[in-house]
């Protein structure tokens, strides 16, 4: 049976669209993604004595379903935008721009995107973000955290072994592609690497074929973003040479920008199951990063002994924490906070590490 087609069909094929050839089928999809959109269903160095203290969519709808092909026909011989976001980035747009009474078009950057399936998403202040890791094989690898600058993220690797999760990975299993970090625009949804400013990462393999380098863990602190790095040896569950290391993301460019400059610095070694764990904490309201670290006689410490520091992250200057409670609170939106001691005075922090 011969079922009649819309007239805009023929000339859709005649178009200029970015992928050749453009069958029925694909016609047929631009219609179903168009119902779905528009349809009228709402849908120490030395320490410093004291640091300072310094407080730190619309929806596009049609009113009929009638209209859901001359939607599609209207949308595809504009230009085949709406294909083209389907099929070739593979990020279904969640309404069209349409231009105003004055000829101006709705500004993208405003348009809230939804995630298609099987992606990472992130809900960072307020806005989802999204990275299409679905060729991954462990998904979970992808982070992301958002200072006040913008979207830090690590894209997950390709990994050897069959596990779906860290947790069930083997001691053989390992990565075959680097571990790296990006730094995104906070207005664009969508993360993506050739868009992004590409920040420190790890190498693949160590000194020898067995050691594989990772980024374990990363967190925002206002305009820094700190993260930790180790090397894990192949065939075995140790971690070694794990570092925290921090970057300022103020003033870095949030696309590719070959030889920009960029503040980052290790903050210090620990060992996570060796008896010298890392304690890391944030004091958003006076700016102050708390954490552990070994500090040599010359500057105050104990040889062979770490000591808790308070660093201002405006000016790096560094003090010994007094004292440091033993009481961690979990809220209900899952975050610790922890109490801590300058002089003579408790604050409150947030507990980040592990």
């Amino acid at each position: 049976m011969n079922e009649r087609k819309p007239d805009w069909y023929k000339r859709a094929q005649t178009g200029p669209f970015e992928r050749e050839p453009f069958t029925e089928a694909d016609m047929r999809r631009i219609e179903q993604v168009v119902q779905e959109r528009y349809s009228d269903e709402p849908k120490p160095t030395r320490l410093n004595r004291k640091p300072r203290t310094d407080a730190a969519v619309g929806a596009v709808r049609l009113t009929r379903t009638a209209r859901i092909s001359a939607a599609a026909a209207l949308l595809l011989l504009a230009g085949g935008g709406v294909y083209t976001a389907v099929q070739i980035s593979g990020c279904p747009p969640t309404q069209a721009v349409m231009s105003s009474p004055g000829g101006d078009a709705a500004d993208p950057s405003k348009t809230k995107r939804v995630p298609p399936e099987g992606v990472s998403t992130f809900l960072l202040g307020g806005t989802t973000y999204f990275y299409d890791d679905s060729a991954a094989r462990i998904p979970e690898w992808t982070r992301a955290v958002r200072t006040t600058e913008g979207i830090v993220w690590t894209p997950a690797p390709q990994m050897t072994g069959r596990a779906m999760m860290i947790r069930s990975m083997s001691v053989d299993d390992h990565p075959t592609t680097p571990f790296q970090l990006y730094f995104s625009d906070p207005n664009q949804q969508q993360l993506t690497e050739k868009n992004s400013f590409m920040l420190p990462g790890m190498p693949l393999q160590g000194q020898d074929s067995s050691r594989y380098g990772y980024i374990d863990n990363l967190w925002a602190v206002g305009g820094h973003v700190v993260y930790t790095t180790s090397m894990h040896v192949a065939g075995d569950s140790r971690r070694e040479e794990e570092q925290a290391w921090i970057v300022d993301t103020r003033g870095l460019p949030t696309a590719p920008s070959p030889g920009t400059d960029m503040n980052v610095h290790p903050l210090t070694d620990f060992d996570s199951e060796g008896g010298h764990p890392l304690e890391l904490a944030y004091d958003e309201a006076n700016g102050l990063l708390i954490y552990t670290m070994r500090v040599p006689p010359e500057d105050g410490g104990t040889e062979g002994e770490e000591h808790l520091i308070a660093q201002q992250l405006d000016n790096g200057g560094k003090v010994f924490v007094e004292w440091y409670g033993s009481d961690i609170r979990t809220k209900a939106d899952g975050s610790m906070s922890i109490d801590y001691k300058l002089d003579g005075v408790t604050h409150t922090a947030k507990r980040l590490s592990p």
